[in-house]
């Protein structure tokens, strides 16, 4: 968490608030490696934040659907510092994908990743990430496209990736009063 939060410090200084999403479930989906010939894909860690604070990851819950990883390098792993995520599927699927569900709504306008400790050549350098209030309505919020500028060097913080509701209008429920203020609410 100490190195989340050093990261988050050190990027994005500058930039321009905007109104956070609001979402009680993210979807990442690993697209491209930085190798086309690889068979797996891999994370050492994510981090959420909300108007510059990195965010929790307490009740959170992580899912790969259609992955597999070796023992104690599952996704539950990319919720505590110092883990790693590999999915040996990737190759199988074209894709891997990372649920993550959280035990109540929350505001979240940025995510970055941590490459892992070895095989740069599984890194991510294509990336989408969507968002949905239910799990059943999902809302595109960032494409990386197909060059991302995924650090090279091992342990390294991705940048931050701004997560905004694109191609259509956000609907839903207003935010509970506990809600960051001016967030976007997705169905």
């Amino acid at each position: 968490a100490a190195a989340a939060a050093a990261a988050a410090a050190s990027v994005g200084v500058g930039r321009v608030p905007m109104a956070p999403v609001h979402v009680r479930r993210l979807r990442l989906t690993v697209l491209a490696a930085r190798s086309s010939g690889v068979v797996c894909t891999q994370i050492s860690q994510l981090c959420l934040r909300c108007q510059g604070s990195v965010l929790s990851f307490d009740g959170f819950v992580a899912a790969n659907p259609l992955g597999q990883s070796p023992s104690g390098e599952g996704v539950e792993r990319l919720l505590v510092g110092g883990g790693k995520w590999l999915d040996i599927n990737f190759s199988t699927n074209q894709k891997s994908v990372i649920l993550l569900t959280a035990p109540h709504e929350v505001s979240v306008d940025d995510i970055a990743f941590c490459t892992a400790n070895d095989g740069a050549a599984r890194d991510p350098v294509s990336l989408r990430v969507e968002g949905s209030c239910d799990g059943k309505d999902w809302v595109l919020l960032h494409e990386t496209g197909e060059c991302f500028p995924t650090p090279l060097g091992r342990r390294c913080w991705s940048p931050w990736l701004s997560l905004r509701a694109q191609g259509r209008a956000p609907v839903g429920p207003p935010p509970p009063p506990s809600a960051a203020a001016g967030a976007e609410v997705l169905k």
